[in-house]
């Protein structure tokens, strides 16, 4: 149970986190990245699936719980995960 709430608030905090920094950047950027101690979320644009998944299992520790999304803008795909750190 903790876990669960673990996990919901770091995609709640993670959200609110990329909502506020896109609001306040002007320019595009490659890679939008919150780090803590334990956890890491990203948001890639404009790279393909390979590269996506490359920095997924790059990164995360995929035994445990994460969560990933893709998104079309004008036909460039964003990519966003969260992960536990590996």
């Amino acid at each position: 149970m903790k876990q669960l709430l673990a996990t919901t608030l770091m995609l709640a905090l993670c959200a609110t986190s990329l909502a506020a920094e896109e609001k306040t950047s002007q320019s595009k950027d490659k890679a939008s990245i919150i780090n803590s101690d334990d956890f890491r979320c990203e948001r890639l644009t404009g790279v393909s699936l390979a590269d996506f998944k490359s920095k997924l299992v790059e990164n995360c520790n995929l035994n445990k719980p994460f969560s990933s999304s893709l998104s079309r803008v004008l036909n460039e795909d964003n990519y966003f995960y969260c992960c536990q750190k590996r």
